[in-house]
């Protein structure tokens, strides 16, 4: 007798995205889902004997509660794609301003704050997760080159929150075309 199977999830990824309809100017856009633990609580729920339409829904629950930010030093590659103007974009390299941003439900990168260097975006990214809920859920942060502002904001997540389960890597791919030298993306659950 053959298996039939609902869902095959392989490996783990710190970010999924996912094309999520075109810009105005005609570029794709794509929606950041942080990946990984979603597919390890589908495996746990299917254990449990679940419904793949009950396992659905749980993974809906689950995604509910995930906050996405990015920690920006240069604008350079959305620039370069339209999502941002280049005048902008090189006003803000030469300011010294990081941008932090968040994914937003239709798939784009939402401006939160404008952050004039590294210590104040570290204190606006903790005070945003606050405001969202963090009460000590997983965090995954990935930076581009910048281990030094990585290792900040561990530091004083852990000063907050204690022994929390908190990883950091450096960027690969996507991600690190997306953050940038110098950038992070960093995902909880809140």
């Amino acid at each position: 007798m053959k298996k039939k199977f609902d869902v095959v999830a392989l490996g783990e990824l710190l970010i999924d995205f996912t094309q999520n309809g075109l810009s105005a100017q005609g570029n794709p856009l794509f929606e950041a889902n942080p990946g990984g633990a979603p597919c390890n609580v589908l495996a746990m729920l299917k254990k449990l004997g679940k419904s793949f339409e009950e396992v659905c829904e749980e993974i809906e629950k689950y995604k509910d509660t995930l906050r996405l930010y990015f920690g920006l030093r240069s604008l350079h590659n959305l620039a370069q794609n339209g999502r941002v103007s280049k005048i902008v974009a090189s006003a803000i390299g030469f300011m010294n301003i990081r941008i932090l941003g968040t994914a937003s439900k239709e798939g784009t990168i939402q401006s939160v704050a404008k952050c004039r260097g590294d210590k104040k975006l570290v204190e606006t990214t903790l005070s945003e997760i606050r405001k969202a809920g963090y009460k000590g859920g997983k965090i995954r942060i990935c930076h581009v080159e910048s281990a030094q502002l990585a290792q900040a904001l561990e530091d004083q997540l852990r000063s907050e929150y204690g022994a929390i389960d908190i990883k950091t890597i450096p960027a690969r791919g996507l991600c690190s075309f997306y953050a940038e030298r110098g950038g992070f993306i960093l995902g909880c659950e809140c």
